[in-house]
């Protein structure tokens, strides 16, 4: 599931692709990626507005048209954004192009989505939808004082608390084993128990792995991450690169999860 690096990269993307474009019109070929906005509504709302700025929150894209609020979008399982010239060599994205926002001067702009499992809507404001859906604080906007407060009122493990969107948004899976790994934290740990030199450390690790990973354009491929971080090394037995140990898997917040066994300690 693409996660914040990765939808960071379709942000600009979508800057690069669509910023101040006129919409001519809009095709929508999967009526279900529409959860909140019917076919109609989209089309007459869009049509010949333009787009004029972007904004990201965790997981969520938004793209602001001039006097028709913000289309939101989310990518799902493995969704992405793709132009008309980028769909030329592209045959999965040409049959899953579930929304296309054809332009006045040609090109076009299609949200792909081959596993149906996106998103794609017209909302008044982005703080207003964040608030519905219940989204916690940005993980790369988060301060200090909010993982604090986090932290104080919050129980079971670390991995769950970094994947719970409702706390900190945008972290999934692969982020959470990467962010823990740099920590130095058991995915097992509670959250309780951490002192605050360790909550400190979690803090700082986790903007430096997001920061990293967008400057590094890792979201849509993580093996774009340095050798020295846990990603390219997802596999159980290989040695850790940050200590020698070895690389090992658990069941953590229900997904498959990797750690390294020597300087990834449980708290005993």
């Amino acid at each position: 599931m693409p996660e914040l690096p990765e939808v960071e990269s379709y942000r600009a993307y979508l800057e690069a692709h669509g910023m101040g474009r006129r919409i001519l019109r809009v095709d929508v070929r999967r009526p279900g990626a529409l959860r909140t906005t019917s076919v109609a509504a989209l089309a007459r709302s869009l049509a010949g507005r333009a787009l004029i700025s972007t904004r990201r929150h965790g997981k969520y894209l938004f793209g602001r048209v001039r006097g028709a609020g913000w289309i939101v979008m989310h990518f799902g399982m493995n969704g992405y954004l793709a132009s008309a010239d980028d769909l030329t060599a592209d045959a999965v994205g040409r049959a899953h192009a579930a929304v296309t926002l054809r332009f006045a001067r040609d090109g076009a702009l299609s949200f792909v989505d081959p596993r149906t499992f996106g998103r794609f809507d017209l909302v008044d404001s982005p703080d207003g939808f964040v608030r519905r859906q219940g989204l916690g604080v940005d993980a790369l906007e988060a301060s200090a004082a909010d993982f604090t407060r986090l932290f104080d009122v919050r129980r079971g493990g670390l991995k769950a608390l970094l994947m719970d969107q409702r706390a900190i948004a945008g972290i999934g899976n692969l982020y959470a084993d990467e962010v823990l790994f740099h920590a130095g934290l058991h995915p097992w740990t509670g959250v309780p128990s951490l002192s605050a030199a360790e909550r400190a450390r979690l803090y700082r690790a986790t903007g430096k792995v997001l920061r990293e990973a967008i400057a590094r354009r890792a979201g849509p491929e993580p093996d774009r991450l340095p050798r020295t971080h846990l990603t390219p090394h997802r596999e159980a037995g290989t040695r850790c690169p940050s200590c020698g140990g070895r690389i090992a898997t658990l069941q953590a917040a229900g997904r498959t999860t990797y750690y390294c066994r020597r300087h990834q300690r449980p708290v005993v």
